[in-house]
């Protein structure tokens, strides 16, 4: 786990003011980042590796809702909208995540235009990618 700005990659530390602690994590294939009800921590940035985005369904079997990979962020709606993840992420190869703690995230966002953007788009990327794994 690190906290050196000069460690994070180059496109978050455009973004995310140099005050904001930015904690690594690396993930081993398989492992859970975070599971479906867990109360949110904090915001993920996949630095390298792919995850799996999973949900349970009725008989609480995991369902595959989509992919992630470099330079996406994860739990970025639980973040703003709930006090807990709606889906697991698990990781599909080795992973390396940027973290940032949910009350730093908070401060920050409504100071970085730059960051809401990124995020935004990000957020409209996986919503197209469920809709069209929904229409296949």
């Amino acid at each position: 786990m690190k906290n050196h700005l000069e460690n994070i990659p180059h496109c978050l530390s455009n973004i995310i003011p140099a005050h904001v602690p930015i904690l690594q994590f690396t993930y081993k294939a398989g492992t859970f980042i975070f599971k479906e009800k867990e109360s949110v921590k904090g915001v993920f940035y996949i630095c390298s590796g792919q995850i799996q985005l999973l949900k349970k369904d009725k008989n609480l079997q995991e369902q595959k809702l989509a992919t992630a990979g470099i330079d996406e962020w994860m739990g970025i709606s639980a973040a703003l909208f709930e006090k807990y993840y709606s889906n697991s992420a698990q990781a599909l190869t080795d992973v390396k995540v940027c973290f940032i703690l949910l009350d730093d995230f908070d401060k920050m966002l409504p100071e970085n235009p730059v960051l809401a953007k990124q995020l935004l788009q990000n957020l409209t990327t996986k919503l197209n990618k469920l809709d069209y794994m929904h229409t296949v």
